[in-house]
């Protein structure tokens, strides 16, 4: 012992001497010269070496005794026989046994256990078997819940996705921590951490110096200002295994199957236990908030998003073969924007489902026609989508090549729906589109050329028409486009006006229509999903910045224009009334009072004009010249993993289900609740859902998809992948 004390304190003189040398950080030096020893004990010895009594080799020297109760030879016995007769024994079954044939006070860790099984050659390998008397041992995990969860761990499986998003996140992450390189960060000083990594409560007191409660310090700033100021080689989860990495974000996009509470507070419960049927680790709250975190100062969520575009774009397709052609090579394009609650005077929106102007995050989708998400942005406040059409469009392109297939018809909602916006889209692009007119574009449409009314499903005709437009951003000329006009046959009759410039050989009347009235269940409905039951409308991270509130500067200027028109109103009103007097003078008497009674109205109104516009002036002067914006990054990372939760959920009911029509809240409520038992060997993987037999018909769906399942013979680091249901009620019962 005295000699591993005197040890540790050559090694850390040396380690000062060469920091002193070459000015390194300690964790350089440290790897340098002890690559072995770890940080946090480096850490430890450090402190007692700086701040211990006595000489430096008693400082350093490791106190600790082995504890001196030894544990009876007849309960390792019978605990090494325990194992004999049930290899799946785990060690808390093990621990009760013991305690009840020895009493309560007996007291054996897992660790003796696992110490007593690993010496009589019984210990259980997890990536690996042992035959025990002729017998195979097996890992038996029991879930009350997450059988669902398991099915969705299949389809993962056999698509690669999660894997090939965490591949993405270490390529783009290490990517950005080697463009680094020769930029110093700030880095921590002493004393900064204790001995388990933590910040001391010190290091926190430091950021609250200069501020008043409740103000926001330099830790409520954006992702990407806190990147500047971190190492980013040095994030944990850049050592991650792609395989480790995969299943923490699965883990994170499926935090919402099991919890309602706000991010991933929820995990710590009872229901956070479901998520080992993913087939990893049921990961705490606070280790995905940690990567989460990481993924946000990595800046990955492009990468994270060319991914899954890349990825999902195949199955898309696949899924819509047996459609129109056009479905083939339709995307659609809409945005959406969910509300977040905050004490700050933040960017803002309108947000239609709550009715009211207030911070919110818009995201800009580009689906396909099978109703898959394949892009998204998230932005603070409201988007244009006329502005963010083509930069969109041409990141797909970026993505999946160019003059790819799934570029090649545009389906966008009527806000696109303009004179510019078509031109753009046909001239700047070339590309094949399909939008609908409204409000005062359809106005000032000039229609011609019109066909014969046909036939367009049960109550609805359509014919096609020729449509001419004028607007900014549109050729002097202005713009041509072939239109279809669609109404229905009522007492009131109901006209709407498609525009595209597809020609009639590629698509006729009733597939313009087709396609874009496929936008509601495929876009639309996409966002109800997602909202119901995946998580969609909460939002993730806190950072952010202020930024110079530009739409108030545009507010004050049209104010003071107000007042200055109100007051040159009310100079008018009053000369008038003067010269009214003096005309009217020589009048009688109730000629003269009526005229004046007017002139006197007129007056007062434009007096109390002037007052209204000086207080809607004064109400703008107290509102703040900057304002918050929030980071969307992280919120960024988890739509991207949300969804790929969602179409793995599709790719569930497609493929396992036979496309079974049911929505996803349906799955979650009927399936994800459902006990599982996971039984492992070395060869083997067996999920055992226990049925409902309170649904019968869901139980006889999910009895076809365990068939299905098996016949794929999906495998996962060498096991088979097998589903049994257990339970299964009577037919008629």
């Amino acid at each position: 012992m005295v000699t591993e004390a005197l040890e540790r304190v050559v090694f850390i003189e040396d380690v000062r001497a060469r920091r002193a040398d070459t000015q390194e950080s300690w964790k350089k030096c440290l790897k340098a010269l002890g690559p072995s020893v770890g940080w946090s004990k480096f850490l430890h010895w450090r402190r007692r070496y700086d701040k211990g009594d006595g000489p430096a080799w008693e400082r350093l020297l490791d106190r600790r005794m082995p504890p001196l109760r030894a544990v009876p030879t007849s309960v390792a016995q019978a605990a090494r026989t325990l194992r004999r007769a049930n290899p799946s024994i785990t060690c808390e079954a093990a621990r009760a046994l013991l305690r009840l044939e020895f009493g309560d006070s007996l007291s054996v860790s897992n660790t003796w256990l696992r110490r007593q099984w690993s010496a009589a050659d019984l210990r259980f390998e997890r990536r690996g078997t042992r035959r025990l008397g002729g017998a195979v041992a097996e890992e038996v995990e029991e879930f009350h819940g997450g059988a669902g969860l398991a099915l969705i761990a299949a389809a993962d499986i056999e698509t690669g996705a999660s894997l090939l998003l965490a591949q993405a996140v270490l390529a783009a992450g290490l990517s950005h921590a080697n463009a680094q390189r020769g930029v110093m960060p700030r880095e921590e000083g002493e004393g900064v951490r204790d001995e388990h990594g933590r910040f001391v409560a010190s290091y926190n007191a430091q950021w609250r110096m200069e501020h008043a409660p409740g103000e926001r310090d330099a830790r409520w700033a954006s992702d990407a200002s806190k990147g500047k100021t971190r190492i980013l080689a040095d994030l944990p989860v850049l050592t991650h295994r792609p395989e480790t990495l995969a299943q923490k974000l699965l883990c994170m996009g499926a935090a919402a199957l099991v919890t309602e509470r706000r991010g991933f507070d929820g995990l710590d419960g009872p229901a956070g236990e479901w998520l080992g049927a993913l087939g990893g680790h049921a990961y705490m709250p606070a280790t995905l908030d940690k990567a989460l975190a990481q993924l946000g100062l990595l800046d990955v969520h492009d990468a994270l998003w060319n991914a899954h575009a890349a990825m999902w774009t195949a199955h898309s397709r696949r899924w819509s073969a047996d459609g129109p052609a056009w479905t083939q090579t339709a995307v659609y394009i809409d945005a959406t924007s969910d509300p977040y609650w905050t004490r700050r005077f933040a960017r803002s929106g309108k947000v239609e489902r709550v009715g009211r102007v207030m911070p919110n995050l818009s995201r800009v989708a580009i689906v396909s026609a099978a109703g898959v998400p394949l892009l998204i942005e998230t932005h603070v406040g409201t988007v244009g989508l006329k502005q963010r059409l083509g930069p969109l469009l041409t990141r797909l392109d970026a993505v999946l090549g160019a003059g790819g297939d799934v570029s090649r018809l545009t389906i966008v909602d009527s806000e696109a729906g303009t004179a510019g916006a078509m031109w753009a889209l046909h001239a700047t692009s070339e590309r094949v589109f399909i939008t609908v007119l409204k409000g005062q574009v359809q106005k000032g449409a000039r229609i011609y050329d019109t066909g014969p009314w046909v036939s367009y499903r049960e109550r609805d005709e359509i014919r096609e028409v020729a449509i001419d437009l004028d607007g900014r951003g549109a050729p002097a000329g202005g713009v041509t486009l072939r239109g279809v006009e669609m109404r229905r046959a009522s007492r009131r009759p109901v006209t709407t006006l498609f525009a595209t410039n597809a020609a009639p050989t590629d698509l006729d009347a009733a597939a313009v229509v087709d396609a874009y009235l496929a936008r509601w269940p495929n876009v639309e409905q996409l966002f109800r999903d997602g909202r119901n039951g995946i998580g969609l409308d909460r939002s993730h991270g806190y950072g952010g910045g202020e930024v110079t509130h530009v739409a108030l500067e545009s507010q004050l200027e049209r104010a003071e224009r107000r007042i200055a028109h109100a007051e040159a109103a009310r100079g008018r009103a009053s000369a008038t009334r003067q010269e009214l007097a003096a005309a009217t003078a020589t009048l009688d008497a109730s000629a003269r009072n009526k005229a004046v009674a007017l002139a006197d109205k007129a007056l007062r109104q434009a007096t109390a004009n002037v007052a209204q516009q000086q207080a809607k002036k004064a109400a703008l002067d107290t509102m703040p010249r900057v304002i918050y914006q929030r980071d969307t990054g992280r919120d960024s990372v988890m739509t991207c993993l949300k969804l790929n939760l969602c179409v793995l959920i599709e790719f569930v009911l497609r493929e396992y289900f036979g496309s079974l029509d049911i929505e996803w809240r349906t799955l979650i409520e009927q399936f994800v609740a459902l006990p599982l038992t996971v039984r492992t060997t070395k060869t083997r993987r067996l999920y055992q859902i226990h049925a409902n037999p309170r649904q019968p018909d869901n139980m006889v769906r999910l009895a076809e998809a365990v068939q299905r399942i098996n016949a794929r013979n999906i495998r996962h680091d060498g096991r088979l992948i097998v589903f049994e249901l257990c339970g299964l009620p009577a037919p008629g019962s």
